[in-house]
Protein backbone atom coordinates (compact mmCIF):
# COMPACT_ATOMS: atom_id res chain seq x y z
CA UNK A 1 0.00 0.00 0.00
CA UNK A 2 3.05 2.26 0.54
CA UNK A 3 3.81 2.21 -3.06
CA UNK A 4 0.53 3.98 -3.78
CA UNK A 5 2.12 7.28 -2.64
CA UNK A 6 4.54 7.14 -5.20
CA UNK A 7 3.06 4.74 -7.71
CA UNK A 8 0.45 5.67 -9.65
CA UNK A 9 -1.46 2.99 -12.44
CA UNK A 10 -0.63 3.06 -15.70
CA UNK A 11 -3.59 3.49 -18.06
CA UNK A 12 -3.79 5.66 -21.13
CA UNK A 13 -4.73 9.48 -21.12
CA UNK A 14 -8.24 10.93 -22.71
CA UNK A 15 -8.51 12.83 -25.67
CA UNK A 16 -11.80 14.34 -24.34
CA UNK A 17 -9.40 16.21 -21.30
CA UNK A 18 -10.58 19.80 -21.71
CA UNK A 19 -6.88 21.55 -21.19
CA UNK A 20 -3.87 19.28 -21.17
CA UNK A 21 -0.70 21.72 -21.40
CA UNK A 22 2.63 20.72 -21.70
CA UNK A 23 4.28 19.86 -18.13
CA UNK A 24 6.91 21.22 -16.27
CA UNK A 25 9.06 17.67 -16.59
CA UNK A 26 8.46 18.05 -20.78
CA UNK A 27 9.99 21.67 -20.49
CA UNK A 28 13.08 20.53 -18.56
CA UNK A 29 13.97 17.59 -20.57
CA UNK A 30 13.51 19.89 -23.82
CA UNK A 31 16.11 21.94 -22.70
CA UNK A 32 18.84 19.15 -23.08
CA UNK A 33 17.58 18.63 -26.67
CA UNK A 34 17.94 21.96 -27.74
CA UNK A 35 21.55 21.40 -25.87
CA UNK A 36 22.22 18.47 -27.96
CA UNK A 37 21.45 20.38 -31.43
CA UNK A 38 23.08 23.39 -30.88
CA UNK A 39 26.20 21.24 -30.63
CA UNK A 40 25.97 19.53 -33.85
CA UNK A 41 26.63 22.93 -35.23
CA UNK A 42 30.28 21.41 -34.69
CA UNK A 43 29.62 20.06 -38.44
CA UNK A 44 30.26 23.29 -40.12
CA UNK A 45 33.22 24.60 -38.69
CA UNK A 46 35.07 23.69 -41.83
CA UNK A 47 32.41 24.85 -43.59
CA UNK A 48 29.25 24.24 -45.87
CA UNK A 49 29.27 21.47 -48.29
CA UNK A 50 27.43 18.40 -49.40
CA UNK A 51 28.92 15.89 -46.98
CA UNK A 52 28.17 18.46 -43.74
CA UNK A 53 24.91 19.31 -44.70
CA UNK A 54 24.08 15.21 -44.87
CA UNK A 55 25.92 15.01 -41.35
CA UNK A 56 24.04 17.69 -39.84
CA UNK A 57 20.63 15.93 -40.94
CA UNK A 58 21.69 12.65 -39.89
CA UNK A 59 22.72 13.94 -36.58
CA UNK A 60 19.52 16.56 -36.24
CA UNK A 61 17.29 12.96 -36.84
CA UNK A 62 18.86 11.46 -34.20
CA UNK A 63 18.23 13.96 -31.49
CA UNK A 64 14.27 14.28 -32.86
CA UNK A 65 14.06 10.35 -32.99
CA UNK A 66 14.75 10.33 -29.26
CA UNK A 67 13.50 13.01 -28.70
CA UNK A 68 9.93 12.52 -30.77
CA UNK A 69 9.60 8.86 -28.89
CA UNK A 70 9.45 10.18 -24.92
CA UNK A 71 7.35 13.29 -26.48
CA UNK A 72 4.49 10.29 -27.98
CA UNK A 73 4.86 8.17 -24.82
CA UNK A 74 3.86 10.50 -22.51
CA UNK A 75 1.33 11.82 -24.75
CA UNK A 76 -0.15 8.13 -24.18
CA UNK A 77 0.80 7.46 -20.65
CA UNK A 78 1.99 10.32 -18.79
CA UNK A 79 1.07 9.08 -15.16
CA UNK A 80 3.15 11.91 -13.49
CA UNK A 81 4.02 9.03 -10.82
CA UNK A 82 8.06 8.60 -9.48
CA UNK A 83 9.21 6.18 -11.61
CA UNK A 84 7.77 8.29 -14.67
CA UNK A 85 9.54 11.17 -13.31
CA UNK A 86 12.74 9.65 -12.35
CA UNK A 87 12.77 8.08 -15.70
CA UNK A 88 12.95 10.90 -17.63
CA UNK A 89 14.81 13.29 -15.49
CA UNK A 90 17.36 10.41 -16.15
CA UNK A 91 17.09 10.61 -19.81
CA UNK A 92 18.56 13.99 -19.64
CA UNK A 93 22.23 12.48 -18.57
CA UNK A 94 22.92 10.30 -22.04
CA UNK A 95 21.10 12.79 -24.22
CA UNK A 96 23.75 15.33 -23.24
CA UNK A 97 26.32 12.42 -23.16
CA UNK A 98 25.72 11.96 -27.28
CA UNK A 99 26.16 15.80 -27.48
CA UNK A 100 29.07 15.50 -26.35
CA UNK A 101 30.17 13.33 -28.13
CA UNK A 102 29.82 14.80 -31.77
CA UNK A 103 33.19 15.42 -32.54
CA UNK A 104 33.81 11.77 -31.74
CA UNK A 105 30.89 10.62 -33.96
CA UNK A 106 32.27 12.96 -37.08
CA UNK A 107 35.47 11.34 -36.38
CA UNK A 108 33.97 7.53 -37.07
CA UNK A 109 34.44 6.77 -33.00
CA UNK A 110 30.39 5.73 -32.12
CA UNK A 111 31.49 3.35 -29.15
CA UNK A 112 30.72 6.10 -26.21
CA UNK A 113 27.52 7.37 -27.99
CA UNK A 114 26.19 4.06 -28.44
CA UNK A 115 26.61 3.59 -25.21
CA UNK A 116 24.21 6.98 -24.09
CA UNK A 117 21.72 5.45 -26.97
CA UNK A 118 21.38 2.45 -25.54
CA UNK A 119 20.85 3.60 -22.23
CA UNK A 120 18.38 5.73 -24.26
CA UNK A 121 16.72 2.76 -25.15
CA UNK A 122 16.42 0.86 -21.56
CA UNK A 123 14.92 3.87 -20.14
CA UNK A 124 12.12 3.35 -22.88
CA UNK A 125 11.68 -0.48 -22.23
CA UNK A 126 11.45 0.41 -19.05
CA UNK A 127 8.11 2.72 -19.95
CA UNK A 128 6.76 0.57 -22.02
CA UNK A 129 7.11 -2.73 -19.65
CA UNK A 130 5.00 -0.62 -17.08
CA UNK A 131 2.41 -0.32 -19.79
CA UNK A 132 2.56 -3.59 -21.25
CA UNK A 133 1.42 -4.84 -17.59
CA UNK A 134 -1.47 -2.74 -17.66
CA UNK A 135 -2.25 -2.25 -21.66
CA UNK A 136 -5.39 -4.19 -21.87
CA UNK A 137 -7.03 -3.83 -25.04
CA UNK A 138 -4.02 -1.48 -26.11
CA UNK A 139 -2.03 -4.76 -25.75
CA UNK A 140 -1.06 -4.91 -29.19
CA UNK A 141 -0.06 -1.36 -29.57
CA UNK A 142 2.22 -1.86 -26.48
CA UNK A 143 3.98 -5.22 -28.17
CA UNK A 144 4.41 -3.81 -31.01
CA UNK A 145 6.82 -1.08 -29.78
CA UNK A 146 8.38 -2.77 -27.40
CA UNK A 147 9.12 -5.11 -29.30
CA UNK A 148 10.97 -2.71 -31.55
CA UNK A 149 12.76 -1.35 -29.10
CA UNK A 150 13.98 -4.70 -27.83
CA UNK A 151 15.36 -5.85 -31.08
CA UNK A 152 17.33 -2.47 -31.68
CA UNK A 153 18.61 -2.73 -28.72
CA UNK A 154 20.18 -6.48 -29.55
CA UNK A 155 21.32 -5.29 -32.76
CA UNK A 156 22.70 -2.06 -31.32
CA UNK A 157 24.61 -4.16 -28.58
CA UNK A 158 25.69 -6.55 -30.88
CA UNK A 159 27.05 -3.61 -33.13
CA UNK A 160 29.67 -2.82 -30.46
CA UNK A 161 31.86 -5.92 -31.17
CA UNK A 162 31.74 -5.70 -34.71
CA UNK A 163 33.73 -3.28 -37.55
CA UNK A 164 32.93 0.00 -37.98
CA UNK A 165 31.33 -0.73 -41.71
CA UNK A 166 29.21 -3.68 -39.64
CA UNK A 167 28.88 -1.30 -36.80
CA UNK A 168 26.91 1.08 -39.22
CA UNK A 169 24.83 -1.44 -40.89
CA UNK A 170 23.67 -3.24 -37.28
CA UNK A 171 22.58 0.86 -36.27
CA UNK A 172 20.67 1.14 -39.01
CA UNK A 173 18.53 -1.72 -38.85
CA UNK A 174 17.83 -1.22 -35.19
CA UNK A 175 16.75 1.97 -36.09
CA UNK A 176 14.40 0.91 -38.63
CA UNK A 177 12.85 -1.87 -36.04
CA UNK A 178 12.33 1.20 -34.05
CA UNK A 179 10.15 3.16 -36.60
CA UNK A 180 8.61 -0.07 -37.78
CA UNK A 181 7.47 -0.69 -34.65
CA UNK A 182 5.58 1.89 -33.48
CA UNK A 183 3.73 2.19 -37.03
CA UNK A 184 2.75 -1.41 -36.46
CA UNK A 185 1.83 -0.60 -33.28
CA UNK A 186 -0.32 2.31 -34.32
CA UNK A 187 -2.00 0.18 -37.09
CA UNK A 188 -2.60 -3.21 -34.90
CA UNK A 189 -5.06 -1.03 -32.90
CA UNK A 190 -6.60 0.05 -36.00
CA UNK A 191 -5.64 3.58 -35.41
CA UNK A 192 -8.43 4.03 -32.48
CA UNK A 193 -5.90 5.37 -29.99
CA UNK A 194 -6.88 8.46 -28.35
CA UNK A 195 -4.67 11.22 -28.37
CA UNK A 196 -4.88 14.74 -27.00
CA UNK A 197 -4.75 17.16 -30.31
CA UNK A 198 -4.12 20.25 -28.61
CA UNK A 199 -1.68 18.65 -26.21
CA UNK A 200 0.59 17.40 -29.19
CA UNK A 201 0.18 20.32 -31.11
CA UNK A 202 1.49 22.62 -28.38
CA UNK A 203 4.36 20.32 -27.38
CA UNK A 204 5.69 20.45 -30.88
CA UNK A 205 5.10 24.16 -31.13
CA UNK A 206 7.12 24.78 -28.15
CA UNK A 207 10.30 23.28 -29.31
CA UNK A 208 9.57 25.25 -32.38
CA UNK A 209 10.15 28.48 -30.04
CA UNK A 210 13.33 26.80 -28.65
CA UNK A 211 14.61 25.96 -31.74
CA UNK A 212 13.30 29.86 -33.11
CA UNK A 213 15.09 31.30 -29.46
CA UNK A 214 18.18 29.23 -30.57
CA UNK A 215 18.34 30.92 -33.76
CA UNK A 216 18.54 34.65 -32.30
CA UNK A 217 21.14 33.47 -30.15
CA UNK A 218 22.78 31.95 -33.65
CA UNK A 219 22.28 35.31 -35.51
CA UNK A 220 22.96 37.95 -32.25
CA UNK A 221 26.97 35.96 -31.63
CA UNK A 222 27.53 38.68 -34.10
CA UNK A 223 25.64 41.45 -32.98
CA UNK A 224 28.84 43.80 -32.01
CA UNK A 225 31.18 43.04 -35.50
CA UNK A 226 28.23 43.32 -37.49
CA UNK A 227 26.16 46.16 -36.42
CA UNK A 228 29.51 48.31 -36.51
CA UNK A 229 30.21 47.31 -40.16
CA UNK A 230 28.54 48.73 -43.43
CA UNK A 231 26.32 45.43 -43.27
CA UNK A 232 24.98 46.73 -39.65
CA UNK A 233 21.36 46.42 -41.67
CA UNK A 234 22.11 42.34 -42.67
CA UNK A 235 21.75 41.93 -38.38
CA UNK A 236 18.12 43.61 -38.59
CA UNK A 237 17.39 41.75 -41.55
CA UNK A 238 18.32 38.55 -40.37
CA UNK A 239 16.25 39.24 -37.13
CA UNK A 240 13.01 40.09 -38.86
CA UNK A 241 13.84 36.78 -41.10
CA UNK A 242 13.66 35.14 -37.71
CA UNK A 243 9.86 37.10 -36.37
CA UNK A 244 8.71 35.54 -39.96
CA UNK A 245 9.66 32.06 -39.10
CA UNK A 246 7.48 32.54 -35.70
CA UNK A 247 4.45 34.30 -37.31
CA UNK A 248 4.13 32.14 -40.15
CA UNK A 249 4.21 28.88 -37.97
CA UNK A 250 1.94 30.05 -34.89
CA UNK A 251 -0.03 32.91 -36.48
CA UNK A 252 -1.11 31.58 -39.50
CA UNK A 253 -3.18 28.26 -39.79
CA UNK A 254 -1.64 27.05 -36.31
CA UNK A 255 -3.87 25.13 -34.47
CA UNK A 256 -5.16 22.31 -37.34
CA UNK A 257 -8.79 22.30 -37.68
CA UNK A 258 -9.09 18.43 -37.23
CA UNK A 259 -8.62 16.58 -34.68
CA UNK A 260 -5.53 14.07 -34.54
CA UNK A 261 -6.76 11.43 -32.41
CA UNK A 262 -7.50 7.93 -33.26
CA UNK A 263 -6.01 8.58 -36.79
CA UNK A 264 -2.61 7.21 -37.46
CA UNK A 265 -2.34 8.49 -40.87
CA UNK A 266 -2.49 12.05 -39.53
CA UNK A 267 -0.32 11.26 -36.62
CA UNK A 268 2.41 10.65 -38.28
CA UNK A 269 1.86 13.13 -40.78
CA UNK A 270 2.26 15.11 -38.40
CA UNK A 271 4.62 14.41 -35.70
CA UNK A 272 6.95 12.98 -38.38
CA UNK A 273 6.18 16.05 -40.85
CA UNK A 274 8.03 18.18 -37.58
CA UNK A 275 11.19 16.63 -38.69
CA UNK A 276 11.47 18.79 -41.62
CA UNK A 277 10.09 21.79 -39.78
CA UNK A 278 12.71 22.09 -37.12
CA UNK A 279 15.50 20.62 -39.75
CA UNK A 280 14.91 23.48 -41.70
CA UNK A 281 14.57 26.22 -38.96
CA UNK A 282 17.54 25.24 -37.34
CA UNK A 283 19.56 24.99 -40.70
CA UNK A 284 18.30 28.53 -41.33
CA UNK A 285 19.52 29.49 -37.83
CA UNK A 286 23.36 28.58 -37.88
CA UNK A 287 23.34 29.51 -41.89
CA UNK A 288 22.77 33.00 -40.56
CA UNK A 289 25.23 33.05 -37.85
CA UNK A 290 27.88 31.82 -40.52
CA UNK A 291 26.65 34.39 -42.67
CA UNK A 292 27.24 37.16 -40.42
CA UNK A 293 30.39 35.90 -39.45
CA UNK A 294 31.85 36.14 -42.80
CA UNK A 295 30.10 39.55 -43.24
CA UNK A 296 31.48 40.54 -40.56
CA UNK A 297 35.22 40.25 -42.17
CA UNK A 298 36.00 36.99 -41.03
CA UNK A 299 37.48 35.11 -43.98
CA UNK A 300 36.20 31.44 -44.47
CA UNK A 301 36.03 29.22 -47.66
CA UNK A 302 32.76 28.10 -48.01
CA UNK A 303 31.95 25.39 -50.43
CA UNK A 304 28.19 26.33 -50.96
CA UNK A 305 28.04 30.44 -49.39
CA UNK A 306 25.97 29.91 -45.70
CA UNK A 307 23.48 32.50 -47.59
CA UNK A 308 22.52 29.84 -49.99
CA UNK A 309 21.55 27.26 -47.04
CA UNK A 310 19.36 30.50 -45.31
CA UNK A 311 17.83 30.95 -48.99
CA UNK A 312 16.82 27.33 -49.33
CA UNK A 313 16.27 26.54 -45.87
CA UNK A 314 13.61 28.72 -45.99
CA UNK A 315 12.30 28.21 -48.49
CA UNK A 316 12.11 24.20 -47.69
CA UNK A 317 10.77 25.73 -43.99
CA UNK A 318 7.96 26.94 -46.17
CA UNK A 319 7.27 24.18 -47.95
CA UNK A 320 7.45 21.84 -44.92
CA UNK A 321 5.00 23.73 -42.92
CA UNK A 322 2.32 23.94 -45.70
CA UNK A 323 2.70 20.32 -46.36
CA UNK A 324 1.76 19.05 -42.68
CA UNK A 325 -0.77 21.30 -42.70
CA UNK A 326 -2.32 20.73 -45.63
CA UNK A 327 -2.39 17.07 -45.02
CA UNK A 328 -4.02 17.85 -41.11
CA UNK A 329 -6.44 20.56 -41.42
CA UNK A 330 -9.27 20.70 -43.13
CA UNK A 331 -8.71 24.43 -43.68
CA UNK A 332 -6.84 24.82 -46.68
CA UNK A 333 -7.50 28.31 -48.28
CA UNK A 334 -6.34 28.78 -51.91
CA UNK A 335 -4.62 31.77 -51.63
CA UNK A 336 -2.67 30.96 -48.58
CA UNK A 337 -1.03 27.68 -49.91
CA UNK A 338 -0.47 28.80 -53.72
CA UNK A 339 1.62 31.95 -52.95
CA UNK A 340 3.18 29.64 -50.14
CA UNK A 341 4.05 26.93 -52.42
CA UNK A 342 5.53 29.36 -55.55
CA UNK A 343 7.76 31.10 -52.78
CA UNK A 344 9.20 28.12 -51.55
CA UNK A 345 9.99 26.86 -55.24
CA UNK A 346 11.42 30.24 -56.07
CA UNK A 347 13.21 30.50 -52.84
CA UNK A 348 14.62 26.99 -52.89
CA UNK A 349 15.43 27.14 -56.64
CA UNK A 350 17.68 30.31 -56.49
CA UNK A 351 19.21 29.08 -53.14
CA UNK A 352 20.54 26.18 -55.41
CA UNK A 353 21.24 28.45 -58.57
CA UNK A 354 23.83 30.52 -56.17
CA UNK A 355 22.95 33.37 -59.21
CA UNK A 356 22.85 36.37 -56.41
CA UNK A 357 26.68 35.36 -55.57
CA UNK A 358 27.21 36.87 -52.11
CA UNK A 359 25.75 36.07 -48.52
CA UNK A 360 24.04 39.44 -47.88
CA UNK A 361 22.48 39.42 -50.90
CA UNK A 362 20.48 36.27 -50.68
CA UNK A 363 19.65 36.89 -46.96
CA UNK A 364 17.76 40.26 -48.03
CA UNK A 365 16.30 38.80 -51.35
CA UNK A 366 14.78 35.74 -48.37
CA UNK A 367 13.59 38.61 -46.52
CA UNK A 368 11.87 40.31 -49.43
CA UNK A 369 9.97 37.11 -50.69
CA UNK A 370 9.37 35.68 -47.11
CA UNK A 371 8.27 39.63 -45.61
CA UNK A 372 5.84 39.13 -48.68
CA UNK A 373 4.45 36.12 -47.96
CA UNK A 374 4.08 36.57 -44.56
CA UNK A 375 1.81 39.64 -44.98
CA UNK A 376 -0.41 37.86 -47.51
CA UNK A 377 -0.43 35.03 -44.95
CA UNK A 378 -1.52 37.49 -42.80
CA UNK A 379 -4.34 39.12 -44.79
CA UNK A 380 -5.94 35.49 -46.37
CA UNK A 381 -5.98 33.45 -42.71
CA UNK A 382 -7.91 36.85 -41.37
CA UNK A 383 -10.17 36.96 -44.23
CA UNK A 384 -10.58 33.11 -44.24
CA UNK A 385 -11.61 33.31 -40.95
CA UNK A 386 -13.86 36.00 -41.16
CA UNK A 387 -15.94 34.31 -43.51
CA UNK A 388 -15.85 30.91 -41.64
CA UNK A 389 -16.97 32.42 -38.36
CA UNK A 390 -19.79 34.11 -40.45
CA UNK A 391 -20.40 31.35 -42.30
CA UNK A 392 -21.31 29.31 -38.55
CA UNK A 393 -23.77 31.79 -37.06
Amino acid sequence: MKNNLFIKPIKIRSDQEKHRQATWIELFIDLAFVLGISQIGEVFSEGFNGNTIIYYGLLFLLFFWIWNRFTWYASMYDNDDVPYRISYLTLIFPVLGIASEIENILLGNFYNAILYYLSINLILIYLWSRVLRKAEKYLGNAKFFLGGYLISTVLIVTSLFLSTHFQIIFIIIGFLSELLGPVLGWYVNRSKIPIHSNHVIERHGLFTIILLGECLVAIFSNFNSVIQSEYWYILIVSFVIILCLWWLYFDCGYGYSSKLSKNAARVFEFGYGQFFVYLSVALAGIALEYSLHSISGHSVHYDILPGQIVMCSVGFFIFALSAVQLFVSKDKPFLVYVPRILVSITLIGLGVLSILKQNKNFIVFTLFLLLLLTINDVYQWAKFNLEKSKNQT
